[in-house]
């Protein structure tokens, strides 16, 4: 059965230790997910700037393939191991393609 009443996650109120992590879409940045992390207080919000946006405007990727390497190495320097991992857009494509 499908719920419609919307809760948080329940994985994060068993593990909020866990981060969400945050990908945006195409021509957007980390900050278009801040209206998402007000509304989450009680989970840990980790957005990230996708190469070519915001942050990491001048960071040049060849794909889909590239992207992921990136997102494996960008959570590596962040000691991110466990998480959970959100996107819209082009970072919905790339959160089912590191899927």
């Amino acid at each position: 059965m499908i719920s419609r009443r919307w809760e948080l996650p329940s994985v994060a109120n068993k593990n909020a230790h866990v981060p969400l992590v945050l990908l945006h879409g195409l021509l957007g940045d980390s900050g278009d997910w801040q209206p998402v992390i007000d509304r989450l207080p009680a989970i840990h919000c980790i957005a990230l700037d996708l190469p070519g946006h915001g942050s990491h405007c001048t960071l040049t990727v060849d794909g889909f393939e590239q992207s992921h390497q990136w997102l494996v190495a960008e959570l590596a320097s962040r000691n991110i191991e466990r998480y959970l991992l959100a996107g819209y857009s082009l970072g919905g494509r790339l959160a089912l393609y590191h899927a």
